[in-house]
């Protein structure tokens, strides 16, 4: 028997909720009194730095962690009252969830269309209708071609729009996106957004999109920014207002405190119907140092040499390029052009279907799209372990590579607490750590908001400038803007960047 959803009561309705990370020194805070109303119908776009809490938010509305104080309801239903069984069928009947890794939780044994069906089928559909109803949902977001086929054959993109397809099959009143576009090209996450904001018109279903990809904002009907665990800012119909909660905490955004010379310490003053805040001392700049000047292109790390790779409906390539050190080369292309069949051909994991790859290297470093981590040992014994085994151990502290990726502070933190954002710039700071003459970036920014993107682009440069051949798969702008040559794989194309 499902748990009912409540008619008009709001679909989310959080009060005061906090929720810990319990670590073994310490307990780390995610949400600290954070308060969020989301109605029926409503599209919200939620934004925030890593390690804002925005993860944890779509944790705490779906019963992954509990509030460790406040309230959380869904549909009405209060999560600390609900058993296991009830949040379960709560979730299954009424809530489609996507994320970034949605993908690689496709079922290889069943094709696309059955995968699809799964989700209508847990929620009591009979067999029929859910193929039907998986069947309808391909077609609308122009896969119904995929659906005979196994997921361990598609591009990163298929298999990410195909669990799209599975999260709202059974027409759920409620739709959470967590990162759902990171892996995308702009074409492909656009008909993802799209496709989202039918869903909700059609439906009259909530969305809750928790995004750094700035065109969401387009579908939203309100976008709300949460900073240190807290609701920080809210824009709707296209006017930006600070959030007050209700013990009348305000956070001033950055850009605003450092014009007003805010740091620590504020004088405010209830003047005519206003307040006023004039900071008591300046705020210094905060500089990170990088490398000096660009370093001229060095030797060749990798040749790759009319190399195709045939995957089951589509051959990659004939692709030829040199990786030097002292360069970043960026992999660019639509979602399914095969960059990332190419990036393990050129380290070393796969192999050509017909070419050749040649490597002139004798260390390689690596940052998946997805990270594996010792999750119960602390940040910077994770990447000291990958530092040991090089061949040339880097002489500088973790903490060296981890301050520059603005994760100062986190190395004793356990690396299962870290946000989806902090553990991708853990992986990139494993990989850059070991001196590698040779490191591949899988999407390195995918979950990273414009700023962090920049600052990793910055520490990916100055890795470049000190002699690693860096190759990176990418849409961002922010690491394209750095390279030395692009390869867009969707046109064949090599562009080296004018200065």
């Amino acid at each position: 028997m499902s748990t009912p959803a409540p008619v008009g009561e709001a679909v989310i309705d959080i009060d005061d909720a906090f929720v810990l990370h319990r670590g073994r020194t310490r307990d780390v805070a995610a949400l600290r009194g954070l308060s969020l109303r989301v109605d029926p119908g409503e599209r919200v776009v939620v934004r925030g730095p890593s390690g804002s809490g925005k993860s944890t938010l779509v944790a705490a509305v779906t019963a992954q962690v509990r509030a460790s104080a406040g309230r959380v309801l869904l549909f009405g239903h209060d999560m600390a009252q609900l058993d296991h069984a009830a949040t379960v069928r709560l979730r299954t009947a009424h809530v489609g969830v996507v994320s970034q890794r949605s993908g690689l939780d496709l079922i290889d044994d069943f094709d696309c269309l059955d995968n699809v069906a799964l989700q209508s089928r847990l929620a009591r559909s009979g067999r029929a209708d859910g193929r039907r109803a998986a069947s309808q949902t391909l077609a609308r977001l122009g896969l119904d071609h995929l659906g005979p086929r196994r997921p361990q054959s598609l591009s990163g993109g298929e298999r990410q729009r195909v669990a799209l397809a599975a999260a709202l099959a059974h027409s759920p009143g409620l739709v959470i996106a967590d990162e759902p576009t990171g892996e995308l090209d702009a074409v492909s996450a656009d008909q993802v957004y799209d496709f989202l904001r039918e869903h909700a018109e059609r439906t009259g279903a909530a969305l809750l999109v928790v995004t750094h990809d700035e065109r969401a904002e387009r579908i939203a009907t309100r976008v709300v920014t949460i900073h240190d665990g807290r609701l920080s800012q809210e824009m709707l119909a296209g006017r930006n207002s600070l959030v007050v909660d209700g013990r009348g905490w305000v956070r001033l955004p950055d850009v605003l405190r450092a014009d007003a010379g805010v740091v620590s310490r504020v004088v405010a003053a209830a003047v005519d119907g206003h307040i006023s805040l004039v900071g008591s001392e300046p705020i210094g700049d905060r500089v990170s140092t990088m490398a000096g000047g660009a370093m001229a292109a060095g030797d060749v790390a990798v040749t790759v040499r009319d190399a195709e790779i045939d995957l089951e409906s589509v051959t990659i390539g004939p692709v030829s390029m040199e990786l030097r050190r002292g360069q970043i080369t960026v992999l660019t292309g639509r979602s399914g052009s095969g960059k990332t069949s190419l990036l393990s051909v050129v380290l070393g994991v796969g192999k050509p279907t017909r070419g050749s790859v040649a490597h002139h290297i004798a260390s390689v470093g690596c940052a998946p799209q997805t990270a594996a981590f010792a999750d119960q040992q602390t940040v910077a014994a994770n990447v000291d372990l990958v530092r040991a085994i090089r061949v040339k151990p880097a002489a500088d502290p973790a903490s060296s590579i981890l301050g520059l990726l603005g994760l100062g502070g986190l190395e004793g933190r356990p690396a299962g607490a870290l946000s989806g954002g902090e553990r991708q710039r853990v992986a990139i700071g494993r990989a850059l750590s070991g001196e590698a003459e040779l490191v591949v970036l899988d999407e390195p920014t995918s979950q990273l908001d414009r700023a962090t993107a920049r600052l990793v682009a910055e520490v990916v440069r100055a890795s470049a400038r000190a002699g690693a051949c860096i190759v990176c798969a990418s849409h961002d702008e922010e690491i394209i803007a750095v390279a030395d040559q692009v390869i867009d794989l969707g046109l064949n194309r090599v562009q080296v960047p004018v200065e």
